[in-house]
Formats: C-alpha cells, structure tokens, sequence
C-alpha cells in the first residue's frame, strides 16, 4: 500500500451521524477527489463562520481503505469550537472543508506484525488498521490493548471486543 498524502483542502459531505452520549460523536464523510488514506492517518476538519473565522481540529480516520465513506469518531471536549459543533450542531447533508488523508508516522501497511496500545480515543486510528486487517485476511498480526475510564467513554468498544482486544477499564470492572 503506497502511502497517501493530501495536498488541498476540499470538501467532505456529511452521509451519517451517529452520537454516543455527551462524549462523541461518529461522521460518515464523503470527500469530494478522495485519496485513499493508510490506516493510521487522520483528515483535518476546518469550519468556517460567515465573518470569515476559521478553526481546525485533526482526527483519526477509522475506516477501511476501501470504505467509500471516511469515518471519523470525534470526542467532544470541554468548550471544544471544532468538537463542540461537530457534536451538537452538525446534520446529515452539511458540507465540511477537509484537508487529509495526513500523516506518515503512525501507518500500518497491513503485514507487519504490530502492537497497539492507546486509551479513549486514541484508538480510532486502531480500529482502521482493524478493518483494514480483517478485509486482507491478517488479524493475526495485529494486537490491540486499550484503555478507558468506563466501557462508554470508550470508541467502538463491541468492534474491539468482537476482535479480542484486551481492554481495561479504570472505573469498572471488565
């Protein structure tokens, strides 16, 4: 897989929404000129209001490759200007500017044998390699450990139980 970098911002159109509570919220994009991305890289999202002030935040893509969506898992942080819109405000259907697939420090190319260990949302580039493991048939090289303070504050939690990854909860019992 050759490593994809995107240059330009364009735009991404919002299919799905899907919110978890007041922590996060899950996007279904589709970008317009879409490159597709390595597992392990992320898109930066750029809001704009209408006096012209912008703010950008980067996040974690979690789909497959071959997905012909980007999915993003955002955590909505206190007074969060990007997070907190995404979260609250956002509807299917509204147009985004998007700047991705970025990143070439944290890829997993699919064979290599890996350890991954993240808490909360840092597992969202994980969950990506996941897929991306699964369709080319090479689980097996891929090892996930994650933490979180409850089973809720923690993205795709069933995802990375169904695959056996070892999971660790700070504020209940797993």
């Amino acid at each position: 897989m050759t490593e994809a970098i995107a240059s330009s911002w364009t735009t991404a159109t919002v299919r799905e929404v899907e919110r978890y509570g007041e922590s996060y919220v899950k996007l279904r994009l589709e970008v317009a000129d879409r490159t597709d991305h390595v597992p392990g890289q992320h898109y930066v999202i750029r809001l704009r209001a209408p006096d012209g002030y912008t703010a950008q935040r980067s996040y974690s893509i979690a789909s497959d490759p071959a997905d012909p969506l980007i999915e993003l898992m955002v955590e909505c942080l206190p007074r969060g200007e990007v997070t907190g819109f995404l979260h609250d405000v956002v509807e299917v259907g509204d147009v985004l500017e998007a700047r991705g697939p970025i990143g070439r420090w944290f890829v997993w190319g699919g064979k290599v044998p890996s350890i991954c260990v993240a808490g909360g949302s840092g597992v969202v580039p994980f969950i990506s390699m996941l897929r991306y493991a699964r369709r080319l048939g090479t689980e097996s090289a891929l090892k996930i450990v994650a933490s979180a303070q409850t089973r809720e504050r923690l993205p795709y939690a069933d995802e990375l139980e169904e695959y056996g990854a070892f999971i660790a909860l700070t504020r209940e019992n797993h």
